[in-house]
């Protein structure tokens, strides 16, 4: 009867120490995380990061896990800077244009839309809601942060 109660108890115990949550730092002398996204479709660009830092929390018992990973915010900012700029080199900058507002406000009083000012209207907005959208998505991707 002793042994099986020391049994029971040495089961217990194992199970608590397996039943919470564990915690690894990163060893950032020894992980090379690497990265690509694509350049409007053209081409891939790659990147790594040569100094990494984060924690991993496992809890194995309730199966979820969660990874805090600091460079990963700087890849979302950086991805979103770069994709204005890159929008910038591709589209138009006309200062001297007219806004989006005005050529449908003329358009609705019968005036007709030159289309090259409309494409320099669309290419102002997009410059901003193209890097606007691409962060508010990866910043929603629970593997980014």
């Amino acid at each position: 009867m002793k042994r099986f109660a020391l049994l029971a108890i040495a089961a217990s115990i194992s199970t608590a120490a397996i039943a919470a949550p564990e915690t690894y730092v990163i060893d950032g002398n020894h992980t090379l995380p690497r990265f690509s996204y694509s350049h409007f479709g053209y081409s891939t660009q790659l990147s790594r990061f040569d100094k990494t830092s984060g924690k991993i929390v496992l809890d194995r018992a309730a199966k979820t896990g969660s990874v805090f990973y600091i460079p990963a915010l700087i890849i979302v900012i950086g991805s979103a800077i770069m994709q204005y700029y890159q929008s910038k080199q591709l589209m138009p900058d006309t200062k001297d244009s007219k806004g989006l507002r005005k050529i449908l406000k003329d358009a609705g009083g019968g005036q007709q839309a030159d289309q090259a000012e409309v494409n320099a209207a669309v290419g102002q907005f997009s410059r901003y809601a193209i890097p606007g959208v691409i962060l508010l998505v990866t910043v929603t991707i629970p593997s980014a942060l």
